[in-house]
């Protein structure tokens, strides 16, 4: 297996041309089916594990602290202390997705170095993980619309208030979208293989990035949640302050689920990335 996946990346590069030259000859006259395997093959293109096992290793670390940034959520959550436990899940989010950029070969440990702002590792979400041609292949207008405010968030203030003042009811609307999100993407993806398989004789993709495709959607829908309330949880300067964190606040209200949301993500991507042999210790 470790042969393989190391065989598969070594030639990924010169392959892929060849792929999707057949893909194109096989359905000269199906565009939507073209269109939306080509989608799905970018994607799958740029999501597979890196083999640079130090920023492998500094993904799967980053995992580990988000794990730690969701326990400090929960802990905080349970004794009321509710703007501490909102900043503590926007971290959780944020490291985890870093950690998954970073091991999946979409950030590297130069760029994460610029990305220490909400705003800008919501802008690497965009630019790196192609997100938006991957709700728009999957025809997915909810998600399209949660990929539209999020990027008129970053930089209309307005809109990041309004975000940050979403009720309850929308969030979880919005949480419980993701299973069919998820399945969607299975579904095109499977679909691919399908398709794919017989014309290019071999296994593909290989198995890491169906996981990594599922919680791409999950890690993208918690950080639109929650990537305004990074500054509005800590200081009292803001149009949205710490004491506006009360219980019935709708992110405040939705932790319980989100943080159920994010822990089965951050374990699945843990166990794709620690694959190489750098030490992992127990937790």
């Amino acid at each position: 297996m470790e042969k393989s996946k190391k065989d598969f990346n070594t030639v990924w590069s010169q392959i892929a041309p060849i792929i999707i030259d057949k893909i194109k000859q096989s359905f000269p006259d199906d565009k939507e089916l073209l269109n939306n395997l080509l989608g799905i093959f970018e994607l799958v293109s740029k999501v597979r594990l890196t083999e640079d096992v130090a920023v492998q290793k500094l993904g799967f670390d980053f995992l580990v602290e988000a794990e730690r940034d969701a326990a400090s959520c929960k802990a905080l959550y349970s004794k009321k202390l509710y703007p501490h436990a909102v900043y503590h899940f926007q971290q959780a989010v944020e490291k985890a997705t870093k950690g998954y950029m970073l091991g999946f070969n979409l950030l590297s440990i130069q760029e994460l170095r610029t990305h220490d702002t909400p705003e800008l590792f919501m802008d690497a979400l965009f630019e790196k993980t192609g997100i938006e041609s991957w709700a728009k292949q999957l025809g997915d207008k909810g998600l399209e619309t949660k990929i539209s405010n999020a990027r008129q968030a970053m930089s209309r203030p307005d809109k990041r208030q309004e975000i940050a003042r979403t009720m309850y009811d929308n969030i979880m609307a919005d949480l419980s979208l993701i299973p069919a999100h998820v399945n969607k993407g299975k579904a095109m993806s499977e679909s691919l293989i399908e398709q794919v398989s017989p014309i290019v004789g071999m296994e593909f993709p290989p198995p890491p990035i169906f996981q990594a495709m599922s919680a791409l959607v999950v890690l993208f829908i918690l950080a639109a949640i929650s990537f305004p309330h990074v500054e509005y949880t800590r200081y009292p300067d803001k149009e949205i302050v710490p004491s506006d964190y009360e219980a019935s606040l709708g992110i405040v209200r939705a932790i319980p689920r989100m943080i159920k949301c994010l822990k089965p993500e951050i374990q699945r991507l843990k166990a794709v990335m620690a694959v190489n042999k750098f030490e992992v210790k127990a937790k």
